[in-house]
C-alpha cells in the first residue's frame, strides 16, 4: 500500500494557513485518490503565539484509497 505524507512547514499568517489547509482538506484531498490518517501538529521551539516569526510544522498523513 502506497503512503505519501504531505509535510508544511511554515511560517505564513494565521489567514493563509487557514486558506492552506481549507484547500487540501475541502478540494484537493476529496479529488485525489488517498484518504486521510491521523495527523498532527507539532509546536517546537521554534513557535510563538501570534507572532510573525513563528514556525510550526503540520504533518497530513495520507494513504491510496
Amino acid at each position: 500500500m502506497e503512503k505519501i505524507r504531505i509535510y508544511l512547514k511554515n511560517t505564513l499568517s494565521l489567514l493563509k494557513i487557514s486558506i492552506i489547509e481549507y484547500y487540501i482538506f475541502q478540494e484537493w484531498l476529496p479529488n485525489s485518490g488517498y484518504k486521510l490518517k491521523p495527523h498532527f501538529e507539532l509546536l517546537g521551539s521554534k513557535y510563538k503565539n501570534n507572532d510573525p516569526t513563528s514556525e510550526e510544522e503540520v504533518w497530513i498523513p495520507i494513504v491510496k484509497v
